[in-house]
């Protein structure tokens, strides 16, 4: 099968550069300047028009020839080829390899380290102070921590207080609860002789409210258990 493909390649090769050769000498024939452009690949199409009659025959020959040649060198003959070439002793260009670079120092390069180690200018005579690095000294060993305590130190609740009693309560947070059974929680804000006014959040906005204390049936003042 690789001779075949060879053979094959090398046929439609022959074809393609005989064809092209005929072009160029019908180009001659009919004029100088005509076999000129007929010598040079791509613009050569120009001169066809001129000297098809002469040459159609051989056009289609080397159109064959070509493409034979195009599959048969994707087909696998590209490698006998370069294996030919190699035994025939022609060296094909091959690409640059960058050079490996490893840990090691060219000797020349050492050579200048080590001269450079020692031009350094040696300085008086003095001791030397050892500085010992925190980082290599032993780390302190962390200090146990505090347990956290599994239930919550206080808690917040409400107790219940007589209404009357409300005025000690100035600025904490109450609850109220009216004989229509509606209820208000709130912050205390002060008392009257005969109400008070509670701070109520409604949407997201604080509202005062006043309520009498004939109303009231119960209260609660929120405080810390």
């Amino acid at each position: 099968m690789e001779y075949l493909l060879i053979i094959a390649f090398a046929i439609g090769l022959f074809l393609f550069l005989l064809s092209w050769l005929r072009v160029i000498i019908a180009g001659f024939v009919h004029h100088f300047l005509t076999g000129v452009v007929a010598i040079f690949p791509v613009i050569n199409v120009l001169v066809l028009p001129s000297v098809w009659h002469q040459v159609y025959g051989w056009v289609m020959a080397g159109f064959i020839g070509l493409l034979l040649a195009i599959a048969t060198w994707f087909a696998g003959a590209d490698n006998q080829v370069y294996q030919y070439a190699q035994q025939a002793g022609i060296q094909f260009p091959t690409a640059k390899t960058d050079a490996v670079v490893t840990g090691d120092l060219p000797s020349h390069q050492e050579t200048e380290a080590v001269k450079s180690s020692n031009s350094i200018p040696q300085t008086s005579a003095k001791p030397l102070t050892t500085v010992t690095n925190g980082s290599n000294q032993a780390p302190q060993p962390l200090t146990a921590g505090k347990e956290l305590p599994k239930t919550a130190l206080f808690s917040m609740s409400y107790k219940a207080v007589e209404p009357q009693q409300l005025a000690e309560y100035q600025g904490q947070y109450i609850r109220l609860m009216q004989k229509d059974r509606r209820q208000y929680e709130g912050k205390l804000l002060g008392t009257e002789a005969d109400s008070l006014r509670i701070e109520r959040r409604v949407n997201g906005g604080l509202v005062e409210h006043k309520v009498s204390f004939a109303d009231i049936i119960s209260s609660e003042v929120m405080t810390r258990e």
